[in-house]
């Protein structure tokens, strides 16, 4: 009797579950978004929180923490909003602001710089397939008398451009989403506060 109201009770949880739904827009609006722009807040107590204390003095590097916190709350911000991080708490002297604004800058520039060269390696190897699925199915014209040969052609043609219709319409758009998504972070403004 008892499995039966567990299992009973367990169906018509997971019926709930199923049927829960939040309003994913407003909630991105209420947290993030204030006339226009997305703000990120972060609350530090002293550079070390924002400044990987192993980095030397002119080479910074951001605190991994912090960049992964900062990503993390940006997965949830549509591109088409400007960001600004306002790090709330710590006193920071001009130079130190300057610092900690170039580093985060730079780190997100660079995570851009990556999405650029993934960008020019797909489309290199894009053209590359497409050249091979052309060059194997001009082959197969020429070489097709050959049967076994013929076979291997044909074969090698559709896995060219399957490969190259993969990297172009599938791969490349994901490459583009996050491209958008680095330059969205890589022009971020960055505000100091009082704490809150």
């Amino acid at each position: 009797m008892q499995l039966r109201r567990k299992s009973r009770r367990m169906r018509k949880n997971i019926r709930h579950f199923k049927k829960k739904e939040i309003d994913y827009a407003k909630y991105i609006k209420d947290f993030y978004l204030d006339n226009g722009i997305a703000y990120i807040s972060c609350s530090v107590r002293s550079i070390e929180d924002v400044i990987n204390p192993y980095s030397v003095k002119g080479y910074e590097d951001l605190n991994p923490e912090l960049a992964n916190y900062i990503e993390e709350n940006a997965y949830h911000i549509p591109v088409e909003y400007p960001i600004v991080l306002e790090i709330c708490g710590g006193s920071f002297s001009p130079a130190e602001k300057k610092v900690i604004e170039e580093t985060v800058l730079d780190h997100f520039g660079l995570k851009l710089g990556d999405a650029q060269l993934d960008l020019s390696q797909n489309r290199a190897n894009s053209l590359r397939l497409l050249v091979l699925g052309l060059a194997s199915f001009a082959l197969f014209f020429i070489l097709g008398k050959l049967d076994v040969l013929g076979t291997v052609l044909d074969f090698a043609f559709w896995f060219f451009i399957w490969e190259f219709g993969d990297m172009v319409w599938l791969t490349r758009n994901e490459l583009l989403e996050n491209k958008t998504a680095a330059a969205q972070l890589a022009s971020l403004k960055i505000v100091f506060r009082k704490k809150i």
